[in-house]
């Protein structure tokens, strides 16, 4: 398990004034199935994480492609070239460079050099 939370289930103590043997079956069974399904929501939460990767195929690059062109003509014909937009899932920022410097001794493999 290993997992804080399956510690402190497995090790939830059964009330002392408790002496029936069917009670602690009943105790033990539920605490088994808690532990059942909090393994099941831990495996469909890692394989939902999974299918989000940044897996790209040529359908969904082209798809990309399509949805990316209204906003770089949007850009073109509504400011300058030193302005830049940042997208994520929630929201869009417009940036406008001043000043730029890239190091012309930075590895090629770390710096895109214009």
């Amino acid at each position: 398990m290993g997992d804080m939370a399956d510690w402190q289930i497995e090790n939830m103590l059964i009330p002392d004034n408790t002496e029936n043997i069917v009670i602690q079956q009943e105790w033990a069974e539920r605490q088994k199935e808690i532990i059942k399904r909090a393994k099941v929501n831990r495996k469909k939460e890692k394989k939902r994480l999974e299918e989000k990767e940044m897996n790209i195929d040529k359908e969904k690059q082209k798809e990309f492609e399509r949805a990316a062109k209204p906003l770089i003509e949007f850009l073109r014909k509504n400011f300058h070239p030193h302005v830049a937009v940042i997208v994520d899932t929630c929201s869009v920022e417009l940036l406008e460079g001043i000043c730029s410097f890239v190091d012309p001794e930075s590895p090629e493999d770390v710096c895109q050099k214009k």
